[in-house]
Formats: structure tokens, sequence, C-alpha cells
């Protein structure tokens, strides 16, 4: 099978690089149509549009992928498949209007950017002939908020990269170490993170490393210093092999606890990258994670914005090793059987298939 994967999306990204790799593992060519987002609009429209014609003169495509984020490149997408008689797939992936508009408020709900985001995520989904997503909360979201059927939409779960992520002894055990990696963004609830750290500050062996970029953590930072926390550290962003490294020398890893709508129906990479390193995850309770998360079987739930319940959910893996290591033994054995690129990727590919009939 040859699949053209399409549009301005980028290549590292996560969710791209590895369905990507994921589908090559299951025997598929992919060839290439895609060229960067930071062109100019009209150019980079051009060149997509020649790029597709050389394809469709050198062999052709089954189906065509659109690569997220490929909501505002749907329209040309859907146009160029079409007179090519093929069908298209759009890698959704997020809602843009709930990214944008809802979880970081950047724009009032009721303002013209608000309607174009909103505008823009319909669009793209009417337009697709099947859209992805990474939960069948967030296809119950899609369906009810842009009132699209549900049969548009199909899971495809979040995978994860194991030739980076995987588990290995502890090299320093002198801490109980709280793992977080991630952004600032609200869904997240970094600030929860902050304040379960200042309830166990007189725990002196526990330790939490907070890892992203520190411009955007600076209202965490600056909350820590005001609370002049000493067991809390900001350790800025790292490459993947890195990050791995510092999971592996940790003893918990940390979800998301944000109280925000879009925190309901999305799956978190950071979650399945503890899984994959064998390390038990204490997450916030949502609808989205209890697709891959089962309470005291493979992870450990909290209520979600409220740091006292995290602080105790972290004492009881602390205080209990044999939980923590059950934990995070059948986080691992779920991730080696549904979350690597292979697997999920062959599901994308058994719908394929079936669409292809």
């Amino acid at each position: 099978m040859r699949i053209c994967y399409f549009g301005t999306y980028d290549p590292v990204y996560t969710r791209n690089r590895l369905m990507i790799q994921g589908l090559k593992e299951n025997g598929v060519e992919i060839i290439e149509c895609r060229v960067k987002q930071t062109r100019h609009r009209l150019k980079k429209y051009l060149e997509l549009v020649n790029l597709h014609r050389k394809i469709k003169k050198n062999g052709n495509y089954d189906i065509m992928v659109v690569g997220f984020a490929g909501h505002a490149i749907m329209p040309l997408a859907w146009i160029l498949a079409g007179l090519n008689g093929k069908k298209v797939i759009l890698d959704l992936f997020v809602s843009e209007y709930d990214s944008v508009i809802l979880d970081r408020k950047a724009y009032s709900k009721y303002s013209l950017q608000a309607l174009k985001f909103w505008a823009m995520d319909r669009l793209a989904c009417v337009l697709a002939d099947l859209c992805l997503l990474d939960a069948d909360e967030h296809i119950n979201y899609f369906a009810g908020f842009f009132k699209i059927k549900k049969s548009k939409f199909k899971t495809i779960l979040l995978s994860v990269d194991q030739n980076i992520f995987y588990p290995e002894e502890r090299t320093d055990e002198t801490k109980f170490v709280v793992h977080y990696h991630g952004s600032y963004s609200p869904i997240q609830g970094v600030k929860y993170i902050v304040k379960a750290a200042e309830l166990l500050k007189n725990h002196t062996d526990i330790i939490f490393n907070i890892i992203g970029k520190e411009s955007n953590h600076q209202k965490e930072i600056n909350m820590s210093r005001e609370l002049r926390l000493k067991n809390i550290n900001f350790l800025g962003y790292m490459t993947y092999e890195k990050l791995a490294d510092t999971i592996r020398n940790s003893d918990v890893v940390l979800g998301m606890f944000g109280d925000t709508e879009k925190a309901l129906h999305c799956s978190a990479y950071k979650i399945i990258e503890g899984f994959a390193c064998r390390k038990p995850v204490v997450t916030g309770d949502t609808p989205a994670l209890r697709e891959i998360v089962k309470d005291k079987e493979n992870g450990l739930f909290c209520r979600m914005a409220d740091p006292r319940d995290l602080a105790d959910k972290i004492m009881v893996l602390k205080n209990d090793p044999d939980l923590r290591n059950k934990i995070a033994e059948s986080g691992y054995q779920f991730c080696q059987k549904y979350l690597t690129p292979k697997a999920t990727a062959g599901n994308l590919l058994s719908v394929i298939n079936q669409m292809l009939k």
C-alpha cells in the first residue's frame, strides 16, 4: 500500500513521527507531500500542488493522510485527493478551537477569532472521509460540539517510541523522585503539582522535578519561589533521550491535572511514556484517561485540580512499594501490547483497508 502523507505537518512532532514509523513497520510505503508551515500561504499551496502532481506521475497512491496539524490545509487536500479520485483521512488529534479559545483563553469565545477557529475545525471534519482522534471521549466531544456524525471519527491511541522510552534500573535512589514533563497550558495543571509539593515539603526525602521550557513555567516558578519551596526543581527543556533518562531515574510519573474542558476528553503522551519506562503513573481522573488507565491496576487516579488528593496519592505509592511495582509492571505490559507505533498504526491500516474495499 502507498499512502500520501500530506500537508504542512512537522515530521519530528511525536504524533506524526510515530504514525509514519508505525505505518512503515506495517509494510506501508509513505510518500511525503509536505512543505514547511512557515512558508508564505500562496507559495506553500502552489508547492503542495506541484509536489502532488509529481507524486501522481510517479506511481500515484492509494489514500491520502493529512498530518497533524492539518486543519487549515484540509480544503486543499480535499480538492487534490478528490480530483485524483482518492479518499482523505485527517489526523485531527485536537481541536484548534478547544486549544486556543477554551483552554488557553487567547480570545473571547464570542469573538470573530473564536468563530474562525470553530469554522476551521468543523470544515476540516466535514471535508475528510475520516478523522482520527486519541480517545472515544474525544470523539463524543467533536460529534456533540461540532454537530458531526460519530461515524466520521476513529480512535487511534497514542503510541510511544520504545527505542527512546524503555525501562532501566535506577542509578540514584537517595531521593523519592516525582517526575513531570510537559507544557504550561491550563490542561496540564502544573500549579496543582507545585501546591502538592508545598503540602509534602516536610518530607525531605521527596523531590519534584518539573521539566519543560522554563519561560513557559514562569508563573509556576514564581509560585514556587513565593512559597520558598526547596523540594522542587525546574529543569528546563530536554531532548527526548535526556528526558527518558530522567524518567528512568524517577519513582513516580505525573500526568495532567487541569480543571479545563479539554482535559476531560484528551489523552497525554507523558502517561504512556511513563508506562514505557515501567514507572507508576499518577494522573487526574477523566473520562478520556479511563480509556487507557485503570485505577490501582496500571495507574493511580486523583481528583482533578486537587493538590491534596495528588499529594495523598504520591504518599500512597511512596509507602507501598508492592503497589508501586505492580502498577508499573501492568502499565508497561499494556504499553507493550497496545501502544507501540506498529500496534496503533496497524489499527489505522485495518481501517484503511476497509475504506478501500
